[in-house]
């Protein structure tokens, strides 16, 4: 039997392959699990490229487990070229906490923030980042 959360997602075609769909599935029937959901802070908004990730994460906290929100704060400042002539725009600072700031606001539209079990917390990967001598070459 699956899981609620996994009838869901296949009823909504959020499901289309897995590599190890009974794991998750007893995962799931075992009790609440994390998840995390994650993006660049390139922009201070939500586009329609976020839309099919962030529903289902939303699914994911209404059946009672905790997302995470991982902003890339850190990749944020080197760019990403993924394929492209050139990579982003390098960001400030001030820029990025703006972005991160205008994400939480359009995220939280969606998901619920805050201390009860399965409310989602926000993280930034340049808090593991900063102070690496990595990082401090690209400021």
């Amino acid at each position: 039997m699956k899981s609620e959360l996994l009838n869901e997602l296949e009823a909504r075609g959020f499901i289309n392959q897995s590599s190890n769909l009974e794991g998750l599935d007893d995962a799931l029937n075992s009790g609440h699990i994390v998840g995390y959901w994650g993006t660049d802070p390139t922009g201070d908004s939500l586009h329609v490229g976020h839309l099919a990730s962030l529903m289902l994460i939303r699914w994911f906290q209404k059946y009672g487990n905790k997302p995470i929100l991982l902003v890339g704060g850190a990749t944020g400042r080197i760019g990403d070229p993924s394929g492209r002539d050139k990579g982003r725009p390098m960001l400030t600072d001030a820029q990025i906490e703006k972005n991160c700031t205008g994400l939480r606001k359009s995220i939280s539209k969606f998901i619920k923030f805050g201390t009860a079990e399965n409310h989602e917390i926000m993280v930034d990967n340049y808090d593991w980042m900063k102070g690496d001598s990595h990082m401090d070459l690209l400021r």
